[in-house]
């Protein structure tokens, strides 16, 4: 029974291993199988490569990027007409852990061209961070650093680019960890409004969007306690909207 349980164990420790160390859209994959969140980091990157192989020279599209929350976004059907690419992957967040060596398949800093640079945007709205904040292991600076040193290579590439920031969106049930990761987002909010000030970028509060009166994001905007429904999309969407034509002086 012993050799049993310790079998499974090492099985668990092992799927928990590859769900936290997912690779970069730069490097080649290893001849590791990979697992479905690192595919899925794969496959979004090739696709963010044909739509900006196929946008015209003097394209400029607006861009959300982000995670699953982002990805979930129906962009096509939120803004009719309008060039609009969602650069969200499921599962990702700002960076990979500390101290993980490449190849990485995680982190927008590490798909930073093919999901930001390459497509030119006028506008760039950055939803990352609730995949981070839960692994409650890491400082929140770790995310916030190399959120700034992203910002720092928009800035610098993109000049004209008006960057939109959002706060992190609660959680709540059916989620089991809705109050760890709800404590754990209310403070990298607050990094998140410190940071917007220094650099004078604009804020999306999606917290105070989306939180009910109990302090969690409530079941009609949710179906699993973190995933978006159409209805918060069309919140959201309106909330962003104003931004679409302005241009960084």
């Amino acid at each position: 029974m012993r050799e049993f349980t310790g079998t499974i164990l090492a099985v668990l420790v092992g799927l928990m291993f590859a769900s936290v160390c997912p690779v970069q859209a730069n490097d080649e994959p290893t001849t590791n199988t990979l697992n479905r969140w690192q595919q899925l980091y794969l496959d979004r990157v090739a696709l963010f490569r044909e739509e900006n192989a196929a946008l015209a020279p003097d394209a400029r599209p607006v861009v959300f990027a982000g995670d699953s929350i982002t990805q979930g976004m129906p962009v096509a059907a939120l803004y009719p007409g309008e060039l609009v690419l969602n650069r969200g992957i499921g599962s990702d967040g700002t960076a990979n852990f500390p101290d993980v060596l490449p190849p990485h398949y995680r982190g927008l800093v590490n798909r930073y061209e093919d999901s930001i640079l390459n497509a030119r945007p006028r506008v760039l709205f950055i939803l990352i961070g609730t995949n981070d904040v839960g692994m409650k292991s890491i400082d929140l600076q770790w995310w916030e650093e190399n959120l700034e040193s992203l910002l720092n290579r928009v800035a610098e590439d993109v000049p004209d680019c008006r960057v939109v920031l959002h706060t992190l969106p609660p959680s709540g049930p059916p989620y089991a960890r809705v109050e760890s990761l709800n404590a754990r987002a209310r403070e990298y909010n607050e990094r998140l409004k410190a940071l917007a000030v220094r650099r004078e970028l604009p804020v999306i509060d999606l917290w105070e969007m989306f939180v009910s009166p109990e302090g969690v994001l409530p079941p009609e905007f949710t179906r699993d306690g973190l995933h978006l429904k159409r209805e918060a999309y069309d919140r959201w969407a309106a909330a962003a909207r104003p931004y679409f034509d302005a241009i960084s002086e």
